[in-house]
């Protein structure tokens, strides 16, 4: 069994967190580190760049999650990063 690889991204990408368990994914990857690690800087989530398509995992302490059920529109996400003052 491989490990999952690590996903590149980078600032302002958008990240759709997908489950290891979804059907989608392939079948003979496990995940590198336990969903529940007790350190959030440890933590490894999966997803996928909606710029490139691409799947993998990444470190939780590297981005910011928006608690939405559909995509947002880049004025949310822009709005939501660096909000007006």
């Amino acid at each position: 069994m491989s490990s999952l690889p690590k996903l590149d991204m980078k600032a302002g990408d958008l990240i759709e967190l997908l489950d290891n368990n979804d059907s989608t994914n392939s079948s003979d990857v496990t995940p590198t580190s336990s969903p529940r690690a007790e350190s959030r800087d440890l933590e490894l989530l999966y997803g996928r760049n909606e710029k490139s398509g691409k799947k993998g995992t990444f470190a939780a302490s590297c981005v910011y999650v928006l608690p939405t059920v559909e995509k947002p529109t880049h004025d949310f996400v822009v709005s939501s990063l660096w909000p007006t003052q």
